[in-house]
């Protein structure tokens, strides 16, 4: 056998051995974020539920679900108030493995290379092998000793959830933005933000976006290198980036569009007077979807001149945020209802009410929609 037969049959073996380690497609997983996408447009190109038939099925985890579940490879990941993190069949419900970790994990997960990242109360943000829920590492994010200066009101019950893209792990916890190692966890850089960081970051052409008490910032991916900075409010959610637009839900009851590039406000929309913005925008077909707490509705905004276009009234706080497919935008209630709703209309498709207060935001797949509750269960519906 000539050499270079060997160097070839020895380099396609290494190739498998890596590709197979590394996870993704090749393991059967796919990569699947928060939002669908690290832009968080809130966008799923999948078959949407027009009509409910019903309980697909209703998954009873320890305690109240806030966490937003993710679907890869047929497995539904998503955490609990009982401690625990959860993969169960994305067809039957049944449970494939839990982790259990020091606290609450609220966190959305994110799902890359064959690995699940996500953050717990605890202070902790890890990394599991997505098939088994092995722990590959954990790294504490811990910048109080007194864990009493940690914060952690009802209303804001979330932590920053990780994105992962690019072989880097970006997060916030309240005080610092880090961005580190995908594979080992170790950091490659942080950024003092100085105000409470709680927001999702998200990320368009290198840019990572993210919101914290006080501000909307942009900074380079690659360095945390400042960018530029947007004075708001209080923004906590995931800002959704898209044709060059950064649109952000903010407490001081605006729903603003910004120059994705430079920060320089294009319009700014008073939802609800004053009640809070309280969901990662969705962003579809020249919509801009959000919804608030004490306003208690869900409103599709125009994408150019930020006019509301229409509100629908969903009777309890909305906490979760909206999430699109084929021209139906779905979003869950603390009135325990869940609704399908006609994106251009605003008219009221179904509804389907759970146990509990609904604050996850729903994941969608071909005919099934997956979210969770408060009464503890993950529902899917088809």
């Amino acid at each position: 056998m000539s050499y270079l037969k060997k160097f070839f049959i020895l380099s396609t073996l290494l190739s498998a051995i890596f590709f197979s380690s590394c996870g993704g497609t090749i393991q059967g997983i796919p990569d699947a974020l928060y939002r669908g996408d690290a832009q968080r447009t809130g966008v799923y190109d999948v078959q949407p539920v027009k009509q409910l038939a019903g309980v697909l099925w209703k998954f009873q985890a320890g305690d109240e679900v806030w966490s937003s579940p993710v679907e890869a490879g047929g497995l539904v990941f998503f955490g609990s108030d009982d401690n625990y993190f959860y993969a169960v069949d994305a067809k039957t419900g049944q449970e494939k493995w839990r982790f259990e970790t020091g606290d609450d994990v609220r966190s959305s997960p994110a799902v890359v290379g064959g690995l699940v990242y996500f953050r717990s109360f605890d202070q902790y943000i890890y990394a599991l092998k997505a098939l088994t829920g092995e722990l590959v590492w954990k790294v504490s994010l811990k910048e109080f000793e007194d864990e009493s200066l940690a914060i952690r009101e009802q209303y804001d019950g979330f932590l920053s959830s990780p994105l992962v893209a690019n072989g880097i792990v970006y997060t916030g916890n309240y005080l610092n933005l880090y961005a580190l190692d995908a594979s080992t966890g170790q950091e490659k850089w942080h950024l003092q933000v100085l105000d409470t960081l709680r927001a999702i970051p998200s990320l368009a052409d290198g840019v990572l976006y993210f919101g914290a008490m006080g501000s909307l910032r942009a900074v380079d991916a690659q360095t945390g290198q400042e960018k530029w900075q947007f004075k708001s409010m209080s923004v906590p959610y995931a800002p959704a980036v898209k044709d060059g637009l950064l649109y952000f839900a903010s407490k001081d009851t605006h729903l603003y569009a910004l120059n994705a590039q430079t920060g320089e406000l294009k319009w700014e929309n008073n939802l609800a007077g004053s009640s809070w913005v309280t969901s990662s925008p969705a962003v579809w077909e020249g919509m801009v979807y959000a919804g608030t707490s004490d306003g208690r509705a869900l409103f599709a905004v125009n994408i150019d001149s930020g006019e509301t276009v229409w509100s629908f009234p969903s009777g309890g706080y909305m906490w979760g945020s909206p999430s699109v497919a084929g021209g139906v935008v779905y979003i869950g209630s603390g009135s325990k209802n869940f609704y399908a709703i006609d994106a251009k209309t605003g008219q009221e498709l179904w509804r389907f009410e759970a146990g509990g207060a609904i604050y996850s935001t729903p994941w969608l797949a071909d005919g099934v929609v997956y979210f969770g509750s408060n009464d503890g269960f993950v529902y899917a519906l088809h």
